[in-house]
């Protein structure tokens, strides 16, 4: 294409107009001519009707879905002893890790030594108690008012106050006890269910905090692809089937949305069978469709243009100049926009 050269209006000029006309409110705007070189050729392409899709890819790895994460509820602990580690198989019940907790343990054996001297000492003094009251029965015929009265009193601190005391003692060195075993089993993972430890803290001068987990436990026969997204809020459905593959597409997958949680953005999909030749941790892509607009007007991302609060695009008139046209646009799709208004399926404009 080989025309004379025009020069109408800059193209700079022409946007500081459009600007100052849209902060006056939305009126209709007048074409502009811009500068166009003589011998230069444009790619064209044609307004075409079809569907504008917008989409996301979606990213999943395939892992265990049913964990187990532990940790120790005491702070700053040494770590004593881990029993199992990262890959081995652990039973529901079994001592998995342990703190450092022989102080506690001191005192537990102390504390259990204590309860059991008084609780001795008690019974022994109830044995005694309702014999000696009952010979000071025997005695009262010959003791004046005032001596029975001293013994009776003697009889009290003897018996009933001391009894009282050691159960004081006790119920005070039994709370102590159970704050100790509370400690200890603090110090202590056990396992919660079988499975398989997939995840554990670094043990290497460890020291224990209630906010972080020491170790995950996972079951090996729940698996799925286990992915996160913040903007997939009420755009999955759950029991739809979705498709997956590798980046290379050197394997495709079929799995369904079991499980969704949009708070959180967390999102699982089951395949029909668990497959254990899936390895665990295998990334996988999924093409998730936002938005789509069906038997409409569009054109590449690239022939559409946006400044000053404005969409436009450029053409080529009956005489060769190149000039600027504003149009309306509806979805901006992965490779096409909509156009709802200022051209007509068949119309040429510029691409690039």
């Amino acid at each position: 294409m080989r025309k004379s050269f025009y020069v109408r209006v800059l193209l700079m000029g022409a946007l500081l107009l459009l600007g100052a006309s849209a902060c006056k409110g939305r009126q209709k705007r007048p074409e502009y001519t811009i500068s166009e070189r003589a011998d230069q050729a444009y790619e064209m392409t044609q307004v075409k009707r079809g569907d504008v899709k917008k989409t996301t890819i979606f990213s999943a790895s395939y892992m265990q879905t049913k964990q187990e994460k532990l940790r120790f509820s005491l702070p700053g602990r040494r770590l004593f002893q881990v029993y199992k580690g990262v890959g081995k198989t652990v039973s529901k019940g079994e001592l998995l890790a342990q703190l450092d907790v022989s102080a506690e343990e001191a005192k537990l054996l102390e504390c259990e030594y204590s309860i059991s001297e008084k609780s001795l000492k008690k019974k022994h003094l109830e044995e005694q108690k309702a014999p000696a009251y009952a010979m000071l029965e025997k005695k009262k015929a010959s003791l004046t008012k005032e001596e029975f009265d001293q013994k009776k009193e003697e009889y009290l601190w003897t018996y009933d106050y001391a009894i009282e005391d050691l159960e004081d003692e006790i119920t005070l060195l039994t709370w102590q006890k159970e704050e100790l075993v509370r400690a200890i089993a603090g110090g202590k993972i056990v396992a919660g269910m079988d499975g398989v430890v997939t995840q554990m803290n670094e043990i290497n001068g460890y020291r224990s905090d209630p906010e972080r987990d020491f170790l995950v436990i996972s079951d090996s026969a729940e698996r799925a692809f286990l992915g996160y997204a913040s903007d997939l809020s009420g755009r999955l459905r759950l029991g739809d089937t979705y498709s997956f593959h590798t980046s290379d597409y050197s394997a495709e997958y079929t799995a369904v949305l079991s499980a969704a949680d949009d708070t959180k953005g967390c999102y699982s999909f089951t395949l029909p069978e668990s497959e254990d030749a899936i390895p665990l941790g295998l990334r996988v892509l999924a093409t998730i469709l936002l938005d789509e607009r069906k038997d409409v007007c569009y054109l590449p991302k690239a022939a559409v243009h946006e400044a000053a609060n404005m969409h436009y695009v450029y053409y080529i008139d009956e005489s060769g100049i190149r000039k600027m046209k504003e149009v309306t646009i509806g979805l901006v799709g992965d490779q096409d926009v909509e156009i709802t208004a200022g051209l007509s399926q068949g119309e040429e404009v510029i691409l690039r």
